[in-house]
């Protein structure tokens, strides 16, 4: 159409990547990333030179595309983002070194700062208050292709990891109310526990470790790019979130 000068229409998205920096257009929408950096959003109508990032104008325009392009790396073999430098792709060349996190609501932290976590177990430990929330997110790194999130559904606690093999989620015994602390870690065998308070702990086994560092970051209190679990991001928890901690086990 566009060599008979005749309009120009797609049914869907271009997307792409390219030594670790992806992209994706959907009309007029870019959403493009440099590597290991966070996503910047333009309107090519009214800003062809791509000067004017208007990401955090449109945050649900920018969680809707990102999801879009983790699909497709998904679906077109892209991951882990830059695997074409071989046996260390997992982990980008601007990574954090940083092996014990302290965070707290509202925290955000971009790829090139959050906990590197490909290949590796992990502790999280967390003091939370439900007040009346029966749903939200606690804490989530990743998106739809790779990731965690530990979250509140229907009053149930559930933390959920995901791989390019699937989801797999372990789930509290009960509905949750009030103040609580919960122990949530991955082995590097790949095995998932779930402790809350001084309860005996929830078991279950992922399909595999996490193997390619996410592209999306880690947020507290909210999943603000892909949604991890099975639930519409961001997911906001409406409760209050004491403290979080996070380990990384050593290499």
């Amino acid at each position: 159409p566009a060599f008979a000068g005749e309009p120009l229409i797609r049914s869907t998205p271009l997307v792409w990547e390219h030594e670790g920096n992806r992209a994706i257009r959907d009309g007029k929408w870019k959403l493009v990333a440099r590597e290991n950096q966070p996503w910047e959003l333009y309107d090519l109508d009214a800003d062809r030179s791509e000067a004017r990032d208007l990401a955090s104008a449109h945050p649900e325009r920018v969680r809707t595309l990102s999801a879009t392009w983790d699909e497709w790396a998904r679906r077109a073999k892209v991951l882990p983002v830059g695997a074409w430098r071989g046996k260390d792709a997992a982990i980008p060349v601007s990574a954090s070194r940083q092996t014990l996190f302290s965070l707290k609501t509202g925290d955000h932290l971009d790829r090139a700062k959050a906990p590197v976590i490909s290949g590796r177990g992990l502790t999280l430990r967390v003091g939370f208050d439900t007040g009346p929330a029966k749903e939200g997110v606690l804490i989530a790194q990743g998106g739809s292709s790779h990731g965690y999130a530990l979250y509140l559904a229907d009053g149930r606690l559930h933390f959920s990891v995901r791989t390019p093999d699937g989801l797999t989620t372990v789930t509290a015994r009960n509905a949750l109310i009030g103040p609580h602390r919960v122990m949530a870690r991955i082995e590097t065998d790949g095995l998932l526990k779930l402790q809350i308070d001084d309860e005996p702990a929830v078991t279950g086994a992922a399909r595999s470790l996490v193997l390619a560092q996410p592209a999306d970051g880690l947020d507290v209190g909210s999943d603000e790019g892909g949604a991890v679990g099975p639930y519409t991001a961001p997911n906001g928890f409406t409760g209050r979130i004491g403290s979080i901690t996070l380990e990384l086990d050593p290499k």
